[in-house]
C-alpha cells in the first residue's frame, strides 16, 4: 500500500504539472502569492470541480508539522526498536538490521533538525501559503517513511526469530552477525548523509539571511538555484542506498520529481523578477 502510494502520488504531481489548469497545485510560499486565477481559469477548473481545491490554502509554517510529526514517530519508532528482544540485535540478517538503525538514527537527527530550522533559523511570512494539498501529501509523506521503517524492523525481528526457531544453537551454517560493527560502505553513507545534512542548515541559513523573495547568491546558491533541495535529494539518496529497498526508491523519486518541478517554478519566479 505504501508503494502503491507513492507511485500514485508521483504520477499525480506530472499529471498536475502537464495539466495547466492545475499548476496551481504545485505552487507555495512565493510561487503561490504570484499566482493568479484568470476568470476563463477558473471556469475551466470549475468544471472539474477543482477551482475550490486550489484555492483552499493552509499557511506556510505549517511546514513545522511535518517536522514535528516526523520528530515523534521516529523517536517512538527508535523506543520501540531498542525495546524488542535482545535476540534481535544478534542476527544472521544483521547487516540489514544495522542498515536500519543507521537508517533510523539519521532520520531522527534529519527530523529534530528541520524541526529547530523551522523555529529559529526559516523566517516564514505571516502571509505566504502553500495549498491544502500540499500539506496533505508532506503528512502522508512523513507517516509513511516512519511506517516503512517500523515494518521493516518487524520483517527483519520477524526473520530473525524464525532463524532461531528452526536451527539449533550448534548450527553451523547459521553465521551470527554482531550488529554493532559498521563496515566501511556504511560508514561512507552516513557520513555523506551527515554532511548534507550540515551543508543544508549552512544553506537554509544563507536563505533566512537573503531579502525575501531575492534569489539567494552564497554559498552552494552561488552553483545551484535551489541548493537546499538538491541537500534534500542527496539525503534521500542516502536514505536509499543505505537501505535499498522498493519504498525507499519510491520516496527517492517522489523526493526528486516533487523537488525538482518545485525548483522550476522557484526559477519562473526568479526570471519574472529580473
Amino acid at each position: 500500500l505504501l508503494q502503491a502510494g507513492f507511485a500514485v502520488e508521483i504520477l499525480a504531481v506530472f499529471f498536475v504539472k502537464l495539466f495547466k489548469p492545475l499548476n496551481g497545485f504545485l505552487r507555495y510560499g512565493k510561487t503561490l502569492s504570484g499566482y493568479s486565477t484568470t476568470k476563463s481559469t477558473k471556469n475551466k477548473n470549475s468544471r472539474f470541480n477543482l477551482f475550490y481545491l486550489l484555492n483552499i490554502t493552509v499557511p506556510k509554517y505549517y511546514f513545522c508539522h511535518f517536522y514535528i510529526l516526523a520528530s515523534i514517530l521516529s523517536l517512538s519508532a527508535y523506543i520501540l526498536v531498542n525495546c524488542t528482544d535482545n535476540s534481535t540485535k544478534l542476527s544472521i540478517l544483521g547487516s540489514i538490521y544495522n542498515r536500519l538503525k543507521a537508517y533510523l538514527n539519521l532520520f531522527i537527527i534529519h527530523s529534530i533538525r528541520r524541526l529547530v530550522e523551522c523555529f529559529f533559523v526559516s523566517k516564514f511570512n505571516k502571509h505566504s501559503k502553500m495549498n491544502i494539498s500540499h500539506y496533505l501529501v508532506g503528512v502522508y509523506l512523513y507517516l509513511s517513511i516512519n511506517l516503512n521503517m517500523i515494518l521493516s524492523f518487524s520483517i527483519t525481528s520477524c526473520f530473525t526469530h524464525s532463524a532461531y526457531d528452526n536451527n539449533d544453537d550448534d548450527n553451523n551454517n547459521i553465521i551470527i552477525i554482531n550488529t554493532n560493527n559498521i563496515n566501511p560502505p556504511q560508514l561512507i553513507l552516513i557520513l555523506f548523509n551527515l554532511f548534507c545534512q550540515a551543508n543544508q542548515l549552512l544553506n537554509h541559513l544563507h536563505l533566512s539571511k537573503t531579502v525575501k523573495y531575492n534569489q539567494p547568491d552564497t554559498g552552494l546558491f552561488k552553483y545551484i538555484l535551489n541548493a537546499h533541495y538538491f541537500n534534500e535529494i542527496l539525503i534521500y539518496c542516502s536514505f536509499y542506498l543505505l537501505v535499498p529497498n522498493l519504498t525507499n526508491l519510491l520516496i527517492l523519486v517522489w523526493t526528486f520529481t516533487n523537488l525538482s518541478i518545485s525548483s522550476c517554478e522557484n526559477y519562473k519566479f526568479y526570471l519574472n523578477q529580473r
